[in-house]
């Protein structure tokens, strides 16, 4: 990486840190993490791999979940859900906090209704404690899996 594009990503992180996140870029600009990513690899494959992803018949929802395992910095633990019902493994995610809050700052149609989002809430709340500990890296992946209870 050159000096020019390192004092660009470190003007970027200071302009994103004043504006609200609108995209996944911005999102990784204002924890840090843009500084990762290869060069040949977009911010949804980088994301990808932080991501432990649980299928329907994993969690009992109707919706894929991806865990995070990784934390942002200054951010509270979340995960991420597959905002689709056809495709499985695509990036239309939606980020969702342990506390039941979306951050859907892509505003997108979420396709799901009320109801399987309440389930998906439930369902957090039932998995808090593994879900935190594999965000900080307590757990690993096979380890969050062995614990995570299904609805």
């Amino acid at each position: 990486m050159n000096d020019n594009n390192i004092k660009y990503q470190k003007l970027s992180v200071k302009m994103i840190k004043t504006k609200l996140v609108k995209s996944l870029k911005d999102e990784y600009l204002k924890a840090g993490l843009y500084y990762c990513l290869e060069t040949y690899e977009t911010i949804e494959e980088a994301e990808s791999f932080f991501l432990t992803p649980l299928s329907p018949k994993e969690t009992g929802l109707p919706m894929c979940i991806n865990l995070r395992c990784i934390e942002n910095k200054d951010e509270q633990p979340f995960l991420r859900f597959q905002n689709d019902r056809n495709e499985r493994f695509n990036y239309n995610w939606i980020k969702i906090y342990l506390d039941g809050t979306l951050d859907n700052y892509e505003n997108k149609n979420i396709v799901f209704s009320d109801k399987e989002i309440k389930l998906l809430k439930d369902w957090i709340t039932l998995n808090k404690d593994a879900i935190t500990k594999h965000y900080y890296q307590e757990y690993d992946s096979l380890a969050v899996c062995q614990r995570l209870k299904k609805l």
